[in-house]
């Protein structure tokens, strides 16, 4: 999905809710809208409902997104008092797939060569 784009500045962004296109590059499951948020003055992606509402990037579960940057920042905006949880899988130079999980649930960090909780 981004191994074909310039990616030598200091960020991409992969996703954003700007543009006509947006919707395009992602797939989503269960409740997720674009709507106006006030606070931060642009439309972001709410994501209500329980553990089946989730958003894939890219679209097609083969593809890779193909990112180069040795960095990856997340800005979520979690209520007080909500749970949430955030898998990233990882799929590395020797194509060893490695997954990340972070929740409000995990009260300790778990860590095995192919798993971080």
């Amino acid at each position: 999905m981004m191994a074909g784009q310039y990616q030598g500045g200091p960020s991409v962004d992969v996703l954003s809710t700007q543009g006509k296109k947006a919707e395009s590059l992602y797939k989503s499951f269960g409740s997720v809208k674009k709507v106006y948020d006030q606070s931060v003055k642009g439309f972001v992606l709410a994501m209500e409902g329980g553990r089946d509402v989730r958003l894939q990037l890219p679209p097609a579960e083969k593809e890779s997104l193909g990112l180069i940057q040795p960095y990856l920042v997340l800005q979520m905006q979690v209520p007080v008092g909500k749970g949430v949880s955030f898998e990233l899988s990882v799929l590395d130079q020797d194509k060893t797939r490695r997954r990340i999980n972070l929740s409000t649930n995990n009260k300790e960090i778990h860590a095995t060569p192919l798993h971080v909780r």
